[in-house]
């Protein structure tokens, strides 16, 4: 989902994980780390059709790690390698692991995050629009209350916070969970916006609680 910068920057804190360090980055540029194909091949999740959206952001991470060793840029090759790996590794939360490093490399390019979802883009949406929305899963389960916005340094929205539900709060210890922009799914319903996961994958997922509470909400 691309959403216009409407509100004001409350990015630069500190508080976006950066991708790995630039050492540890070149050294996982290896031939082995780009080899997908038999992995993908055998894999039951990776050949649903409704999982195609991550086959091809594979595949287009991994024409443009080869790019950047082409040129001597391992660095964002390596990073683009371990993301790849962690994808293979854990299919479960492939899709939150491509959307976490889309905001880690936004977070430094400053440029907008795009969404590699199957699902049509929808209606546009803007960040003042998006201030008290509720969150729901792919359940339709109410998760929770959007109630801020995380940018980058140049003013992208990186991040949305989210107050879980008085239903939910059972979920979760923390008062307020982040979730990456590009996990959010625009339908035809004004009144609500989608994440692309169940419930349970999204109550499931400790890297929505990481650095939570330390965020300041744009709204």
């Amino acid at each position: 989902m691309k959403v216009p910068a409407t509100v004001a920057i409350y990015a630069a804190l500190g508080l976006v994980a950066l991708p790995l360090h630039a050492q540890d980055a070149a050294s996982a540029c290896t031939t082995e780390n780009l080899s997908t194909g038999v992995k993908l091949a055998q894999s039951d999740f990776y050949r649903a059709y409704h999982n195609q959206d991550l086959v091809k952001a594979i595949g287009q991470l991994r024409a443009s790690a080869e790019a950047d060793v082409a040129r001597g840029d391992l660095v964002s090759c390596g990073q683009k390698a371990a993301a790849i790996q962690a994808m293979l590794a854990n299919p479960a939360t492939a899709r939150v692991t491509l959307a976490e490093y889309q905001s880690q490399i936004a977070s430094i390019s400053g440029q907008a995050v795009n969404s590699t979802l199957t699902v049509g883009e929808g209606r546009k949406v803007s960040q003042q629009q998006l201030m008290g929305m509720p969150l729901k899963s792919l359940n339709s389960d109410t998760l929770g209350t959007i109630t801020g916005i995380v940018h980058s340094a140049s003013g992208q929205p990186l991040y949305v916070t989210v107050t879980p539900s008085q239903h939910m709060q059972a979920n979760t210890p923390v008062a307020s969970l982040t979730v990456p922009v590009s996990m959010l799914l625009v339908n035809d319903m004004s009144q609500f916006m989608y994440v692309a996961l169940s419930t349970d994958d999204f109550w499931n997922e400790p890297r929505f609680r990481d650095n939570a509470a330390a965020i300041q909400p744009a709204g």
